[in-house]
C-alpha cells in the first residue's frame, strides 16, 4: 500500500488534480442545480454521478465511496465536511505526536 502511495505522489501532476476537481466540481455543480430543497431526503444517484469519471470506477476508489449510495442527498452533501475533514485532522494529530516523540 505504501508503494501505491509513493507511486502516486511521484506521477501526480498538479495539472492533472487541477483539470480533475474542476471537472468534479462541475459535476457537482450540474447535479446540485438540479436539487430543491425539498427534495433533499431523496436518495441520491452518487453512482450515477461519478459514472462520468473513469477514476472513479477503480475497486479502490469505488470501496472508498460505495457507503454514500444509500444515504439522502443531504448526508451526501455533509459526510465530506463532517467525517472526511474529521479524519485528517486525526491524521494530522498522529503525525504531529510520532514528529514529536522522534
Amino acid at each position: 500500500m505504501l508503494e501505491q502511495a509513493d507511486e502516486v505522489a511521484r506521477t501526480t501532476r498538479l495539472g492533472d488534480v487541477l483539470t480533475y476537481a474542476d471537472a468534479v466540481r462541475q459535476a457537482i455543480t450540474a447535479c446540485l442545480s438540479e436539487i430543491s430543497e425539498d427534495q433533499l431526503d431523496r436518495v441520491a444517484d452518487a453512482k450515477g454521478c461519478l459514472a462520468a469519471f473513469p477514476k472513479c470506477q477503480k475497486p479502490a476508489h469505488a470501496e472508498d465511496v460505495r457507503t454514500f449510495y444509500d444515504l439522502p442527498i443531504w448526508g451526501v452533501l455533509m459526510r465530506p465536511c463532517m467525517v472526511h475533514i474529521h479524519r485528517h485532522l486525526g491524521e494530522i494529530e498522529i503525525t504531529k505526536r510520532k514528529l514529536r516523540t522522534e
